[in-house]
């Protein structure tokens, strides 16, 4: 193994680590030595990588944002006319893909966090279409705003049950709803 790859090994086990502990504990009292521990490196090691908890927290939100944006600029860009299902599928595999990470990320972030995975989904649908005039983009942002908050509670919902529903079985949910309307959608359980 060349120092490259050794480098992001330690980096990803001292991350695993942080993650693992994230899951389980608030932020406030995690500490490094716990980090170290667990991953099996000294503290020294943990400093070359972060500079503290709050670094390595900051950094594994970008990982996570770092996943989604690609998988989704890679989908705006083959496809100009963003399906809606190619869209959502598209987030559920990131997300099934790095499930502990999403999981821990989607429970304990803040806020903050969840606007900022928001407001990157958002910009990348209202940048499909520059043609719009300034009404139509209105209800387009506002429409927007609906489906993404709804679909990253339903996701993160699902990340967070183990998830639960196939990829497949989740996005005919999702799709359902988006199609026929959330109480469409209830009507059909209460009766």
């Amino acid at each position: 193994m060349n120092t490259s790859e050794r480098t992001a090994v330690t980096r990803d086990d001292l991350m695993a680590a942080f993650i693992d502990l994230y899951g389980r504990k608030k932020i406030e009292r995690i500490t490094i030595k716990e980090i170290t521990d667990l991953a099996g490196y000294n503290r020294g090691t943990f400093y070359v990588y972060f500079k503290d908890v709050y670094d390595i927290l900051e950094q594994a939100e970008a990982l996570m944002l770092s996943h989604l944006d690609k998988a989704i600029s890679l989908l705006v860009t083959v496809k100009q006319n963003v399906f809606p299902e190619a869209f959502f599928k598209t987030m559920m595999e990131v997300l099934k893909e790095n499930q502990q990470l999403a999981s821990v990320l989607m429970s304990r972030g803040s806020i903050e966090y969840y606007h900022t995975i928001k407001k990157m989904i958002k910009e990348k649908l209202m940048n499909i279409r520059e043609d719009l005039s300034p009404e139509d983009k209105r209800m387009l942002e506002l429409t927007v705003e609906y489906q993404v908050s709804a679909v990253i509670g339903v996701l993160s919902y699902w990340v967070q049950s183990d998830l639960s529903e196939s990829v497949e079985d989740l996005l005919t949910f999702v799709m359902d709803i988006s199609r026929n309307g959330v109480l469409g959608i209830v009507g059909r359980y209460t009766g």
